[in-house]
């Protein structure tokens, strides 16, 4: 088996063999970790997963009635069972399309997509990097797709 270590200002990963396991450090800005994480590894495109936990979360909603997102921000220290999406390239930049599961400590359940969070403690992201290209347009409701 083929493991190697790598460590960034923000976050430290294990690959073994194609995927990679990432940990942001502690009160790292999350899109900010996995960007840069992107960026060091030369990672275009991909799939990735995540567990751990999470503040100051910010989520988009689409409400189909009026064809509109609208974006909450959670200030409340929150667990995320699940972050599920992509990594892509548009304009040189990776972009991410990530869809999460929050549980928060009153026993409900949060689930959107996911645009910005403060790693507060335990974490661990997967990355699936693909040799295709996952492309990503502008789109003027959605903003990406």
């Amino acid at each position: 088996m083929n493991v190697s270590f790598f460590e960034g200002d923000l976050w430290t990963a294990r690959k073994i063999e194609n995927t990679y396991v990432v940990r942001l450090k502690n009160l790292t800005n999350m899109m900010d970790g996995l960007t840069d994480f992107a960026l060091n590894q030369k990672i275009n495109h991909g799939k990735i997963k995540g567990i751990g936990t999470l503040a100051e979360v910010t989520l988009s909603f689409f409400n189909p009635s009026i064809m509109k997102n609208f974006n909450i921000k959670f200030e409340e220290k929150i667990s995320f069972s699940d972050i599920f999406g992509t990594v892509s390239e548009l304009d040189g930049t990776p972009k991410f399309h990530l869809e999460t599961t929050l549980k928060r400590e009153n026993y409900t359940t949060l689930a959107g997509h996911l645009l910005d969070a403060r790693i507060i403690g335990i974490n661990e992201f997967f990355f699936y990097p693909l040799e295709t290209e996952i492309i990503q347009f502008k789109s003027e409701m959605f903003g990406f797709n």
